[in-house]
């Protein structure tokens, strides 16, 4: 008789659990004689249960969920498929806990077999990125549009994932936001640019950074946070860079179209090896250290640090050329008068997030052919106003203008469709204050 495994899938025949939970195959009749019966073997220490099949659509490859106890709790791994039908692969995995040696291989691969053959899984479309798929996006484990793909998680960015989601009043966010941004121009700047990564598929634009510089102490981080709390608890966006590059560099591909925060870490600054400019560096070049492709990045970065990298110790980059350098205290120089504004609206964000990344996303999801036309057309006529408004203000290289314009346009267009989905009032996202201080911060000489 046929036994079944605790998620309703049957246990193949010939094979049997005992009472420690142990995984048995069947005595069969011996080859030689049909008097004789092979002993009954073990396969392993405990039942292995296949409980997810996904297919990634990016690689084409397809990978299966092995569940097992260990212990007493259960352990849960996602793994290539191909890897659970060689002898030597699936060895390998012995080092995540899997019940399985040089000695037992042979007879998990078979059981494996007979299971898979015996109870179907069906295959679900997987991603490894959040943002766009086709006509679908996916933020975080939230999914919107149809056939969105199921995310595939990873422990690395398992923190991050987790905390893009939906908490609290959107009215109460939209509130204390709009009332902020009115009053601050450089935090009103930062959340048309938390806004702008789902926009970039759009329009013309490549990935930037908006470097904030100045400071410890005047708010930097926590204007970033704020403006990000639109995607979730503003916690999720929050990486200091000297936690190791590489696992900067996964989370900011898993976080496609979907904005971060990278902190500048209190290390000497010759330790550039990890520093916020070599790595946002290489997400928007999509390049390692030696010039070969290593990631596929498309997101947009706010990056926090103290001092402003100079000609000297960023020759090696075009980080300058690719982002926008704001060195204004966010809220102000009157420490008496922000202070309290900014912990009041920590307090809101904190409980209140994410409802405001949801509507944008869904309305960029129902764009028509004609709403689609209005973005490229309106992306144009703001970078060609920004282009005229650079050069009135300072002497500046035609490739830095034509890049940095095409950002303010995408953050004045990223912050129209957000004040559109939120019933705000239209408004200048990038204030002209603004404006002057980033052409001056781009400049050869100012205009007299």
């Amino acid at each position: 008789m046929e036994e079944q495994m605790e998620n309703n899938t049957q246990i193949p025949a010939g094979y049997y659990v005992e009472a420690d939970g142990s995984l048995w195959k069947s005595a069969v009749p011996a080859a030689t004689s049909k008097n004789r019966l092979k002993p009954a073997v073990r396969v392993c220490r405990s039942v292995i249960r296949v409980t997810n099949l996904f297919f990634n659509p990016a690689t084409q490859e397809y990978l299966i969920t092995l569940t097992w106890n260990y212990a007493g709790r259960d352990i849960k791994r996602t793994i290539d498929m191909s890897k659970i039908s060689s002898v030597v692969k699936i060895v390998n995995l012995s080092r995540y806990g899997l019940p399985v040696s040089s000695l037992n291989a042979n007879n998990v691969v078979k059981y494996l077999k007979a299971v898979i053959e015996m109870n179907p899984v069906p295959v679900r479309s997987l991603a490894r990125v959040c943002g766009w798929h086709g006509n679908s996006f996916l933020r975080g484990y939230y999914k919107h549009g149809e056939d969105c793909p199921e995310f595939h998680e990873d422990i690395e960015v398992r923190r991050a994932i987790s905390s893009i989601s939906d908490n609290g009043d959107l009215q109460v966010w939209s509130e204390a936001m709009l009332k902020v941004i009115n009053e601050y121009p450089v935090l009103r700047l930062l959340l048309a640019t938390a806004a702008a990564p789902p926009l970039l598929r759009f329009v013309d634009c490549e990935m930037w950074t908006v470097d904030l510089c100045g400071a410890y102490n005047i708010g930097k981080s926590q204007a970033a946070k704020i403006a990000l709390s639109m995607w979730g608890e503003y916690e999720y966006a929050k990486h200091d860079c000297a936690n190791g590059r590489t696992t900067i560099k996964r989370i900011c591909e898993t976080m496609r179209d979907i904005p971060l925060l990278l902190e500048e870490s209190d290390m000497p600054t010759k330790k550039i090896k990890h520093s916020v400019a070599e790595i946002t560096n290489d997400i928007i070049t999509s390049k390692d250290n030696k010039g070969a492709k290593c990631f596929d990045f498309r997101t947009v970065a706010i990056t926090t640090r103290d001092l402003e990298f100079t000609k000297t110790n960023m020759k090696s980059f075009n980080y300058k050329e690719q982002s926008i350098l704001i060195k204004t205290p966010p809220w102000g120089l009157n420490n008496n008068k922000f202070m309290p504004v900014l912990s009041s609206t920590l307090n809101i964000v904190g409980e209140n997030y994410g409802h405001a990344g949801s509507m944008l996303v869904d309305k960029f999801i129902a764009l028509t052919p004609d709403g689609k036309m209005y973005l490229t057309h309106r992306m144009m006529d703001l970078t060609w106003q920004y282009t005229n408004e650079l050069n009135k203000i300072a002497v500046i290289k035609a490739e830095r203008v034509e890049r940095v314009s095409k950002y303010l346009a995408a953050t004045q267009l990223a912050g129209e469709q957000l004040a559109e989905v939120l019933g705000w009032p239209k408004m200048d996202w990038v204030e002209q204050s603004v404006i002057f201080e980033i052409a001056n911060n781009l400049t050869l000489q100012p205009k007299v």
